[in-house]
């Protein structure tokens, strides 16, 4: 049996579904293809998922965000965002000192890029708050979310919304925090708590 791995976006049915995915393994067999998927939220996974409009707007009346440098044209929640599907990447971009709100791309090896150019900007000067999966025991957490100024551990799950259609998109596997670096974050263990955004 021959095993290929696709490492860019890929588009593939399941059950009469259409699942989105990064890094699968394709396994062709005599029989014809099985694909092998890892996938982290129910449903149709995308990249692109957007916050769900309750969630962004508490943070964004306590954060005033500027910039949304990990988001598509279509789910772009701040005036100002680096729009991957038009060619801008935050992850190269300098964010300016201005108060950014990050949704990174779940897909395998995104998050920890994500974090880490968290932490950076906001050495740099700006306030960060990133929407992440709870998991603490990925090396991503332990580099880059503990050198945060606070977590907020959420008590319920996030319904992300499909920025194609606006409606709820898929209910996720796993429980999620939002993570605060703050200008200057890295010299003290994060602030830990609670935090409903209902």
């Amino acid at each position: 049996m021959d095993c290929r791995e696709c490492r860019v976006g890929c588009v593939f049915v399941r059950n009469g579904q259409s699942v989105y995915a990064h890094n699968v393994r394709v396994l062709l067999g005599d029989g014809g293809v099985w694909v092998l998927v890892e996938l982290s939220i129910r449903g149709t996974m995308k990249d692109d998922w957007q916050t769900p409009p309750d969630l962004f707007s508490v943070l964004d009346a306590e954060f005033n965000f500027l910039v949304d440098p990990c988001c598509t044209t279509k789910s772009k929640l701040c005036l100002s965002g680096c729009t991957i599907d038009t060619g801008s990447d935050g992850l190269k971009t300098d964010w300016a000192g201005l108060p950014a709100y990050v949704n990174p791309p779940y897909s395998r090896g995104n998050i920890e890029k994500w974090c880490e150019k968290c932490l950076i900007e906001a050495r740099k000067g700006s306030l960060v708050v990133a929407l992440l999966p709870c998991d603490c025991s990925t090396s991503w957490w332990q580099k880059y979310v503990m050198q945060a100024y606070e977590i907020r551990f959420l008590p319920r799950r996030v319904r992300f919304i499909d920025p194609e259609t606006r409606k709820p998109a898929g209910a996720p596997t796993f429980s999620s925090v939002i993570v605060i670096w703050a200008p200057g974050c890295g010299g003290a263990p994060p602030r830990c708590k609670s935090w409903d955004w209902k």
